[in-house]
C-alpha cells in the first residue's frame, strides 16, 4: 500500500501519519478476536482482563461483557454471538481468522493462547 497519494495532507498535517500507519498496520495484519464473558452473578475474574491487557496485541478486537448482555452486543459485534460464561465462571474466547481456541477460565491458559497468536 502506498502513501504517495496522501503526501499533500501529510505535508500540511504530519501528525496524521501516526494514525495512518496504525490504520495501515491494522489493514495488513490478521485481527485477533477476544471475548470475555462474565457470569450474571456478579463474580468477575478480572485476571482474564489483566492477561489481555498485558499481552502485546496491537490489532485486536476485545469484547468484555456479562452473559446477560452478550447477545445484545452480538448484534453489533457478531463474533460475540453464542459466547457464554461456562459453569457460571468468567470465560475467555480467543479467535483468529474466525477460528476459536478452546474457551478458558484460567488466566495462565489465556496467556498461553494469546502468546501463540502471531503478532504480524
Amino acid at each position: 500500500t502506498s502513501l504517495k497519494g496522501f503526501t499533500p495532507n501529510l505535508n500540511e498535517n504530519p501528525s496524521q501519519l501516526t494514525e495512518m500507519l496504525l490504520a495501515l498496520d491494522y489493514f495488513d495484519d490478521d485481527v485477533k478476536e477476544i471475548v470475555i464473558v462474565h457470569p450474571n452473578n456478579g463474580k468477575r475474574n478480572t485476571e482474564l482482563e489483566t492477561a489481555v491487557q498485558e499481552a502485546f496485541l496491537p490489532n485486536k478486537i476485545l469484547v468484555i461483557n456479562t452473559e446477560k448482555e452478550i447477545e445484545d452486543t452480538a448484534l453489533l459485534i457478531p463474533m460475540a454471538k453464542g459466547k457464554i460464561a461456562i459453569n457460571n465462571i468468567s470465560t475467555a474466547y480467543v479467535c483468529y481468522n474466525r477460528i476459536c481456541k478452546l474457551p478458558t477460565s484460567d488466566a495462565i491458559v489465556l496467556r498461553e493462547q494469546l502468546a501463540k497468536i502471531k503478532p504480524y
